[in-house]
């Protein structure tokens, strides 16, 4: 995953509003809407679907064999606690003001992408006990990527909520935020981007020249060559210095001639990204 707060993403954050054109969900206090139409057909880790639930306590499901709606957040969103295979976008105790919409594009306007999306929206929502409204979403792109977009993240700001996905048996997963305050803000996106894909406005390519994990989604470093972390966070080779709260590690270089770098100065088996690495004298 990447979001929009990385240094080269900043413009992930694309809010779209459908609470003019898309379809009401009437949530309420603790409600669960099941069957809601994608559109497409969406794959979510290895497999189809064409519908989703959606809860008003802030997260989405693809399996409908659960009907609660489920307003105690898991953290981390990977567990096998009902509800799984699930988005969760700001999951909480909430309670909607405004009600949800969801809407379905053939050209989706999120970044000008232009192909297949489906847009479900939280709006006017809040956390149970408190008067200050939110407004979040989840973006389903036709090319596998899942975008939450936070206009209005609420005045806890992560303190008891989570953001995450997981599969269906809850054993994988990734969860950037969850039950620590100032973790989420007003104008944030996240993308979570599958195996191959490319982080949503990137062009070419968006995952830091790394390659995800089979069958996981990408967690995305920047400014560095070739690493690889895999979905349920493993670690793979040595530390990288500075950046210790994405808890990733680097593939360890071979002779840096092997690369198509052109740096001047002596070759030497270190790696040009981490910051402090000297060359051996």
């Amino acid at each position: 995953y990447v979001d929009s707060d990385e240094a080269g993403f900043e413009n992930l954050y694309d809010f779209v509003d459908i609470t003019g054109s898309g379809t009401s969900i009437p949530m309420g206090d603790d409600t669960r809407h099941n069957g809601l139409p994608i559109g497409f057909d969406f794959e979510y880790y290895g497999t189809t679907y064409s519908t989703l639930d959606a809860s008003s306590n802030g997260w989405l499901s693809f399996n409908p064999q659960t009907t609660s709606s489920d307003l105690g957040n898991d953290c981390p969103v990977t567990s096998a606690n009902t509800p799984n295979t699930t988005v969760a976008a700001i999951w909480d105790d909430l309670v909607s003001q405004g009600g949800g919409f969801y809407e379905s594009f053939t050209s989706c306007p999120y970044l000008d992408y232009g192909g297949d999306c489906f847009v479900l929206q939280w709006h006017d929502f809040r956390h149970f006990g408190n008067s200050a409204n939110m407004d979040f979403e989840v973006i389903l792109l036709d090319d596998g990527n899942i975008v939450v977009q936070m206009l209005d993240a609420g005045p806890e700001t992560g303190s008891g909520s989570s953001t995450g996905i997981e599969n269906e048996t809850g054993t994988d997963g990734l969860t950037p935020y969850c039950n620590l305050v100032g973790s989420i803000h007003n104008e944030l996106a996240v993308a979570f981007t599958p195996p191959g894909g490319t982080v949503p406005g990137q062009g070419g390519g968006g995952n830091g020249g790394g390659e995800p994990g089979e069958n996981g989604f990408v967690r995305n470093v920047v400014g560095l060559a070739a690493v690889i972390v895999e979905r349920t966070g493993t670690r793979l080779g040595e530390d990288i210095p500075g950046d210790e709260a994405a808890g990733m590690r680097a593939i360890p270089f071979q002779e840096i001639n092997d690369f198509a770098f052109d740096f001047e100065g002596p070759h030497a088996p270190f790696c040009p990204g981490q910051p402090g690495a000297i060359p051996p004298q």
